[in-house]
């Protein structure tokens, strides 16, 4: 059981179909290139050589830099406003690494042009996946876990009483008459009670009713059924979350930049609740452990080998 492209749509609303989020990221020359995109650029350090410096900006200064537009600005500096704000939002909500400092250089880059019509749904699913799979590979008492947390978090109290908060109230939502503003299933968890005690004893009572959980338990369909899908009561839905729906169900692979995971949406049925949960432990560890050695150049073969493979075939990439 696992994050699916229908939690994808329906908690974040993101575009499935499109082109693959994936391109070459060197970072040479990123400062000449970053100032072409936004028109400014972070200092360079008095001393680069006493001081790592990762290829990007820090969020601290794209506020500094972005947090306003001028009023009189042109459409040029409009577009470079647009492509920080866009760069600060998915570097720290669809793709957030351990740093939590820096917007990676990368992901600006990824915002060169408008018109791509990129399939940021898939690139998050595919970032989440690794992610998890690396964290579960981490021993260190300091270890974090990445990519989109509000998608996972969403998930986990969609499906799991386990943790779940206790909703509290929903806030006025004003869309100014656009569909497109209107909120996602995550709107349903704005306001949530917060937990409070100690962190440690309650990561052992979590980990414990998680142990001792049945598929009973889960909510398989959390999203409704038939004639009731996708029905909040307390607001109206933002049509994007199912306008993708024929393509949920999909087997393909999911790719981002370095990131090639594989889509099965079959194997999160609640009637192969116990096989799904302990072959997706043997398997994603033993996936893992064979990459290990796997240098960069390795790795750029085989993910441009899972892309040929999409784009030959037809309703998977497009």
């Amino acid at each position: 059981m696992t994050v699916t492209l229908q939690d994808v749509s329906m908690i974040l609303a993101l575009p499935i179909k499109g082109i693959l989020v994936y391109f070459i990221t060197n970072a040479a020359n990123w400062r000449d290139r970053m100032f072409d995109l936004i028109g400014a650029v972070p200092a360079v350090p008095d001393d680069p050589t006493k001081y790592r410096v990762p290829a990007g900006a820090t969020y601290v200064w794209i506020v500094e830099h972005f947090s306003q537009c001028p009023g009189d600005a042109s459409e040029e500096m409009v577009q470079q406003y647009t492509r920080a704000y866009l760069c600060y939002v998915i570097s720290r909500t669809l793709f957030a690494d351990g740093g939590g400092r820096t917007a990676p250089w990368m992901w600006l880059k990824a915002l060169s042009g408008w018109d791509s019509k990129q399939s940021w749904g898939l690139a998050a699913l595919a970032y989440l996946y690794r992610q998890l799979d690396e964290a579960c590979c981490r021993r260190k008492d300091h270890a974090s876990i990445c990519g989109s947390l509000v998608l996972l978090s969403v998930w986990m109290w969609e499906h799991f009483s386990v943790g779940r908060p206790k909703v509290i109230r929903y806030d006025a939502w004003d869309d100014h008459d656009n569909p497109l503003w209107k909120p996602t299933c995550a709107y349903k968890w704005d306001k949530v009670l917060e937990f409070n005690g100690d962190q440690k004893r309650m990561y052992i009572d979590y980990t414990n009713e998680f142990d001792v959980l049945t598929a009973e338990q889960v909510t398989w369909q959390p999203y409704g059924l038939q004639d009731n899908f996708a029905f909040i009561p307390d607001f109206q839905l933002n049509p994007k979350c199912t306008e993708e729906s024929h393509l949920w169900q999909m087997r393909c692979p999911l790719i981002c930049l370095y990131a090639v995971e594989h889509h099965l949406p079959q194997a999160c049925d609640d009637s192969i609740w116990v096989i799904s949960v302990y072959t997706a432990g043997v398997e994603g560890h033993e996936y893992r452990a064979s990459r290990l050695g796997q240098n960069e150049a390795e790795e750029d073969q085989e993910t441009g080998s899972h892309i040929m493979k999409s784009t030959s075939r037809s309703g998977i990439t497009w």
